[in-house]
């Protein structure tokens, strides 16, 4: 291949002289959503998703508007380690963002980044960046991380970019278990009939960094702790009011004697809290207590209890007598009784229910078994169980993935988008612990990610998850560097699932830009899930792949690879890498570096760029380049073409008759989204009108291929005009 000619710009000097003084002060992170209200792209607001959300707009647009877009994205392999060393986690991630941004930098002097004023240049690097080895990151590494992406990004040169620096994965400390302090333990041990110790161990483990150990249920200590916790948590004040967070000696010490209270009758206050209803008390309570016979005592119990069943047999009427004697306890006083079945199933149950399940299908033999009080909650009517596992989540450390993105300006809080349907390699004790020795432990009560979402948990479960979550597209929604224009992002794992296909991906389309980081997902997945919108990107960290495509067809948008030969210096074109290596290693951050740069897409319904436009030198291309692309765009011109024939030809006739026979031959021939055929399959008679819509799609597909090919044609026309092959065209 042709080396390329690169020169120095002095705009681009004078772009980083004026963006070299570093922020005053960084700017916490945000998220949440940057939402299109109007079709002039009004900002609306967001839901929060982290403690580290602020109440200022972050990364608010400028007042002008793209019409160009490029993709400048990594290679490089990512959690696996790296070619850098460090003494501390800090140290570290300083280096990492020290070589990610010197090659951006290179790459902005050297002209490669096309820098005209109304071209979004979104850069990017994979998930995992900057997490090695399996490692997860602290809070406060994270906030000290996302203060020197900031004063980096500030520093690149590019400020009407779009930075998506990968993702960073952290493990956060339990904060109910905060509330407490290792001096209340004293007492708490002595009324549960716990060591100190063991209680101070179990609070210490809950906010230590280190991730989840699930070979082994969480201790006693810990489920207990945690239910005191949350008991006095929920006890008013004197005067009627919250505990503060700070929870005192006193009321910790209260709590501590509701639960051994609790533990005594947990099979009794099982029964009355799944089975019966503040109806049913109210009318069927005395008469209950009233029975004198087996038979009266079960007849009762039916009403008391509809869905309650015991044995006929000598076991069950002992059980049933014994469930009469516990309530009499409380005759005359219902409240009191319900209030402590209400704090059962709110503080007690859910930390029982997360330890039990450690257990289920494991060779050991299920801990239900031995506790009759949770299988009887689990089965009751009134039992919300999805709701017990997502206060019992409350013990448990979080670990979030969050791909971090900031605005090219770099004054713009960063943003945190998040994973929600995590992997094994997310957090990798959980792997370990489901496919080791220990059997399958935690599968079906997952903890650690926000949602309450599993790496195994069925699409259902998901869905349901982040609908109670009260998750929505929008949260994976961010507003470019431009007035009202929008990027869709996505983590890894998250694009493969029906979840994303059901609930996400229509809604994505809507975007001006999709972008996809991952590590480990294939292009073929890619090109089959990613939203039917304008131009979407990929960048893998396992794979060690960067893709481009644009329109509805998914069209290649062509992207030429550049490498330095050694660290810190110049970039040229990559060497070609063997078409029989499929997944290629590396580089390591920290090894020479080794960037995709796209072709510049034009949005739709934006104004063509003059040839004149480029800068002398900037995103100068060599002549094989050039023709390369003029090839592959002529070619994606003919399919078109051909698709649009076809419909002429064919599809109409198939719609038209609204021959059901004809669905899939047509739905295959098509670029059709999940919801078109969706819609075609449940109404027929809507196929002419879906039909129209793909050809729309079509007719703007072959605009946009029609316009990279006439750039690139007379972008090679300047490099070879016909008077001379070696000036350049003025």
């Amino acid at each position: 291949m042709s080396s390329v000619s690169f020169k120095h710009n002095q705009g681009v000097n004078q772009a980083q002289q004026a963006n070299a003084a570093p922020p005053s002060a960084f700017s916490p992170p945000t998220t949440g959503t940057g939402v299109r209200t109007n079709p002039q792209g009004g900002l609306g607001g967001g839901a929060e998703m982290t403690r580290a959300t602020t109440e200022t707009s972050a990364m608010a647009p400028s007042a002008t508007r793209s019409k160009r877009i490029q993709f400048v994205q990594a290679h490089v392999k990512t959690g696996r380690g790296s070619a850098l060393s460090a003494e501390s986690p800090r140290e570290l991630l300083e280096k990492k963002a020290e070589v990610v941004f010197s090659q951006v930098n290179e790459m902005v002097r050297q002209g490669i980044i096309d820098q005209r004023g109304s071209t979004t240049q979104i850069v990017s690097v994979p998930e995992f960046y900057w997490n090695d080895n399996e490692a997860l990151l602290s809070q406060h590494d994270k906030t000290e991380l996302l203060g020197m992406v900031q004063a980096k990004v500030r520093e690149a040169g590019l400020p009407n970019a779009i930075f998506v620096m990968g993702s960073v994965v952290t493990s956060e400390p339990a904060e109910l278990m905060r509330r407490v302090q290792p001096h209340h333990m004293d007492d708490l041990g002595g009324i549960l009939d716990l060591p100190a110790g063991a209680l101070r161990e179990a609070q210490a483990e809950s906010l230590s960094q280190a991730p989840e150990d699930f070979t082994t249920p969480p201790s006693q200590a810990r489920v207990e702790l945690a239910a005191v916790i949350s008991l006095a948590a929920a006890m008013p004040t004197e005067d009627g009011g919250s505990q503060p967070k700070d929870l005192s000696q006193d009321v910790l010490n209260e709590a501590a004697r509701t639960l051994n209270t609790i533990k005594e009758n947990q099979t009794h206050l099982a029964m009355l809290i799944g089975h019966a209803s503040p109806r049913t008390m109210t009318n069927h309570f005395e008469a209950f207590l009233a029975a004198d016979t087996p038979r009266e005592r079960r007849e009762a119990l039916g009403h008391l209890c509809p869905r309650l069943e015991f044995t006929k047999n000598a076991d069950g009427r002992d059980k049933i007598t014994a469930f009469q004697t516990f309530l009499r306890g409380y005759e005359g006083n219902t409240t009191e009784l319900m209030g402590l079945a209400r704090s059962y199933k709110r503080s007690y149950a859910p930390f029982l229910l997360a330890r039990s399940e450690f257990s289920d299908n494991s060779r050991n033999g299920a801990l239900e078994r031995g506790n009759p009080a949770l299988k009887i909650l689990r089965e009751g009517p009134n039992t919300d169980v999805p709701q017990l596992h997502e206060t019992g989540r409350q013990m448990f450390k979080t670990v979030r993935n969050e791909a971090i993105v900031v605005n090219g300006d770099g004054n713009s809080a960063p943003r945190l988008v998040q994973k929600y349907n995590p992997s094994d390699i997310d957090v990798p004790s959980y792997s370990r612990a489901k496919t080791g020795d220990e059997a399958p432990l935690q599968s079906r009560s997952y903890k650690q990610f926000p949602g309450g979402t599993a790496p195994d948990m069925s699409e259902a479960e998901l869905t349901r998850h982040l609908t109670d979550a009260g998750r929505s597209p929008q949260d994976q929604m961010v507003p470019l560097p431009r007035d009202g224009q929008q990027m869709g992002l996505v983590i890894c794992r998250d694009i493969d699932s029906d979840h994303f296909t059901n609930h996400i991906a229509d809604s994505l389309s809507q975007a001006d830009v999709f972008m996809l980081i991952s590590a480990g997902i294939s292009e073929a997945t890619f090109e089959k899930k990613a939203p039917h919108g304008p131009v979407v990107a990929q960048n893998d960290g396992i794979r060690v792949k960067t893709h481009t495509r644009y329109g509805n067809t998914h069209q290649k948008l062509a992207q030429k690879v550049f490498e330095q030969r050694e660290p810190d210096g110049q970039f040229g074109p990559a060497r070609p890498v063997p078409s029989t290596l499929k997944d290629p290693d590396g580089p390591l951050p920290g090894e020479p570096g080794k960037w995709s740069v796209s072709d510049t897409y034009h949005l739709p319904n934006t104004d063509r760029s003059r040839a004149s436009s480029w800068p002398d030198g900037i995103g100068d291309f060599d002549v094989p380049t050039l023709k390369e692309r003029i090839a592959l765009y002529a070619e994606e011109v003919a399919q078109i073409e051909g698709k649009l024939s076809w419909i002429d030809s064919t599809g109409n006739a198939a719609v038209a008759d609204r021959d059901r026979s004809q669905y899939a031959t047509v739905t295959r021939s098509l670029p059709f989204s999940q919801a078109q055929k969706d819609a075609w399959r449940a109404n027929p008679q809507a196929g002419p009108e879906i039909m129209a819509e793909i050809q729309a799609g079509l007719r703007s597909d072959l605009e946009s291929a029609d316009q990279l090919l006439q750039a690139a044609q007379r972008r090679l026309a300047q490099l070879t005009p016909p008077s001379t092959e070696n000036q350049r065209a003025e």
